[in-house]
């Protein structure tokens, strides 16, 4: 349901960003200091990183579109 103060966003039918928005994955810790950021293409449905340089531990990531969170995940690292 659209209030009038949720902006709109463009869309491919899957849910990735179209039409040239600019999309990006943050990683984060949990103070909130970023430790990887992933930017994304239009049509790009998966990203992949190489966690490999973070300790194990609770992230928090974070899908941002034209500057705007839509959607923050926990991921937790173990090795």
């Amino acid at each position: 349901m659209m209030d009038g103060n949720t902006p709109m966003r463009r869309v491919s039918e899957d849910g990735r960003p179209c039409c040239g928005l600019k999309a990006r994955i943050v990683v984060r810790d949990l103070s909130g200091r970023a430790v990887a950021t992933l930017p994304m293409n239009a049509g790009q449905g998966r990203q992949t990183w190489d966690a490999s340089s973070v300790a194990p531990g609770t992230y928090l990531v974070e899908y941002i579109i034209d500057g705007q969170s839509l959607h923050t995940e926990k991921l937790v690292i173990q090795r």
